[in-house]
């Protein structure tokens, strides 16, 4: 297959490699797409598990992944292959775990959750501070999404004062300083 004119690059021999024309001119070797879709046979930590499709560049493929034998191209033939592998993945769960990651790190910046209440006529706060209002105002500050059943809290904050609050994330404790001031 030789490339059309927006893939030449410069005029030489044309081969057909991994699928993709190939042109020889002068020194460097031009690919028509750098990048090239494989399946992966074993998993490869910070690639992906068995049976993933993903799209890799030519040379990676050709040069680490080929060679020892953990992909092959993505064809019909090789998707049927690793179906079974592919429904074993569990990517809600492989989604929520970066999620975790991410709140993990930005939570370990925060220096002080501040939480406003009104103040009552007898000078408690007019609502308590429970987890879920910790998790809705970390996601509002800080763009950090927890879930309630994270947070720690014995019983909900009543009274304006400042609090350590443990918070539980992929088995990691982390205390969180929490005032809860007057408006």
């Amino acid at each position: 297959k030789s490339p059309n004119k927006k893939e030449m690059m410069s005029v030489g021999r044309t081969t057909t490699l991994l699928g993709k024309s190939v042109i020889y001119g002068g020194q460097h070797v031009r690919y028509a797409s750098r990048y090239v879709d494989v399946i992966l046979t074993q998993p490869i930590l910070g690639l992906g598990a068995k049976g993933e499709e993903k799209k890799v560049k030519i040379g990676f493929a050709r040069n680490v992944l080929f060679p020892r034998k953990v992909a092959v191209i993505a064809s019909e033939i090789a998707r049927s292959d690793f179906e079974a592998d592919r429904r074993k993945i569990d990517y809600a769960a492989r989604a929520k775990a970066v999620d975790q990651k991410k709140a993990l790190r930005k939570i370990t910046k925060v220096k002080e959750l501040i939480i406003k209440r009104q103040r009552k006529l007898d000078g408690a706060p007019h609502s308590p501070v429970t987890s879920e209002t910790i998790c809705e105002k970390l996601l509002k500050y800080y763009s950090i999404k927890i879930e309630p059943a994270q947070v720690l809290l014995a019983a909900p904050i009543t009274s304006f004062a400042s609090a350590n609050l443990d918070i539980t994330i992929m088995d990691t404790s982390v205390i969180l300083p929490v005032k809860v001031v007057a408006r």
